[in-house]
């Protein structure tokens, strides 16, 4: 039995054409099954991966970067009750499982499109094996708050 109501379809272009284009294409056509129509999306996921109608990745980037911030919280939490001998396997168990999923599928991007992931998995890791006291205080690392040093006046000989 096919669940009609977790069907849709997605249409994926063959050259760069407005959206409008592609919508006045297909709105007079409907896919349906056992007379229920399917719906149409323009994003879906499949088997952890977010895929999108234009293959661009942005979708996945996003909803696994979001995943990933919430990993970083919730070892911070949990650090200080952990030995540090566990630190390297709880970085590979509760992060990079999630980084590495189906890396061979989307992992061919730019990367400006996978730098939100790496300042993300940067955080994680000053998190558990850097100063994350430091790290967190952010009037030690902006340099905007840092205290400007005074220049020493000098005389000048004529």
């Amino acid at each position: 039995h096919i669940n009609v109501k977790k069907c849709c379809y997605m249409y994926f272009s063959p050259n760069k054409r407005s959206k409008n284009d592609i919508n006045a294409d297909h709105d007079d056509h409907h896919l349906s099954i056992n007379s229920k129509i399917i719906s149409r999306v323009s994003y879906t996921k499949f088997l952890g991966v977010t895929i999108d109608d234009k293959l661009n990745w942005r979708a996945h980037i996003q909803s696994l970067n979001m995943k990933l911030r919430s990993t970083c919280g919730r070892i911070y939490r949990i650090k200080q009750c952990l030995p540090e001998s566990l630190y390297k396997q709880i970085y590979h168990s509760l992060f990079e499982s999630h980084l590495g999923y189906a890396i061979s599928v989307w992992g061919g991007i730019s990367s400006n499109q996978i730098k939100p992931l790496f300042v993300t998995q940067k955080k994680c890791v000053r998190i558990l094996f850097g100063d994350s006291e430091k790290y967190l205080d952010k009037s030690r690392t902006c340099a905007r708050i840092r205290p400007k040093k005074k220049k020493v006046p000098t005389a000048t000989l004529r």
